[in-house]
């Protein structure tokens, strides 16, 4: 299992344990307790929409 964690509040929004837009704890939690493979949208991506120029 895998799930990307929308970090970037730059580029697209940020989804957090705590963000006004929408609430990922239970997601973070089974993540790190069934050890999936956790992206970090900022950290992971350079480039999130194919039009962005670097």
């Amino acid at each position: 299992m895998g799930l990307v964690h929308q970090t970037d509040a730059v580029r697209k929004w940020a989804y957090d344990r705590n963000s006004a837009v929408g609430r990922l704890d239970k997601a973070l939690d089974a993540a790190v307790a069934d050890k999936w493979t956790l992206a970090d949208m900022k950290r992971d991506w350079k480039v999130i929409f194919p039009f962005e120029q670097e």
